[in-house]
């Protein structure tokens, strides 16, 4: 990770003007990882309390119907009356459907310049984890650098429900990393049997698809 908050000030601020307008830009794409990529950007520096505030307003984005970028198509069904007329009358343009109905996943390949220091770059270039499953350990992080030990454990709870239930975003390719999340978070927090529990799983799940992994 190029970006921490440990780094000096002046060089943290040359970092920030070169990757900072990439995640800006990254807003116009979906209405939940655009805003999860900048709440990281934040959390690598420092401001958590800025990051839980933009974890907050993507977590008000999301819905669990909404369709994953990833090999996913948009029909007609998903779209109100009103989005339907504004095509007719060519209001709109594919973007405005995208970024109210699309979700990209989260992922933090070989090349990622900000990513939590409590996580690894993935070894892979096709496996995601969930936005959901992410909002809700980015929300731990958060609370735990903030010291709110009882945040905490209610992060920790819905993160754990997030992985446990199936949600369309899931799929055979983000089960193994959702895992790997809810173990790290529980390692934090000293639950030692729980996350060797998931950090098992996550290494079965991830065994499973050898040739997506490096």
């Amino acid at each position: 990770m190029d970006i921490n908050a440990n780094y000096p000030n002046k060089y943290r601020y040359k970092l920030s003007k070169q990757y900072l307008p990439f995640f800006f830009l990254g807003l116009h794409g979906d209405a939940v990882s655009g805003w999860m990529y900048v709440a990281t950007y934040y959390y690598c520096i420092g401001q958590y309390t800025t990051s839980l505030k933009l974890i907050i307003h993507a977590l008000k984005q999301y819905a669990p119907d909404k369709i994953l970028a990833r090999g996913s198509k948009l029909s007609t069904h998903q779209l109100s009356v009103i989005e339907k007329e504004g095509i007719r009358r060519k209001i709109w343009k594919s973007r405005h459907f995208y970024k109210r109905h699309v979700i990209n996943e989260i992922y933090f390949y070989y090349d990622s310049r900000v990513i939590p220091r409590e996580l690894d770059v993935q070894a892979t270039t096709q496996a995601y984890i969930p936005p959901i499953v992410y909002i809700h350990f980015l929300r731990f992080l958060c609370f735990y650098r903030l010291h709110e030990d009882s945040m905490c454990m209610h992060a920790i709870r819905d993160l754990r429900i997030s992985v446990i239930r199936k949600h369309p975003q899931h799929d055979r390719h983000s089960v193994g990393e959702a895992y790997h999340c809810l173990a790290v978070a529980l390692l934090i927090v000293g639950q030692k049997k729980e996350a060797r529990f998931y950090f098992a799983l996550s290494t079965a799940k991830k065994s499973t698809l050898k040739d997506i992994y490096f």
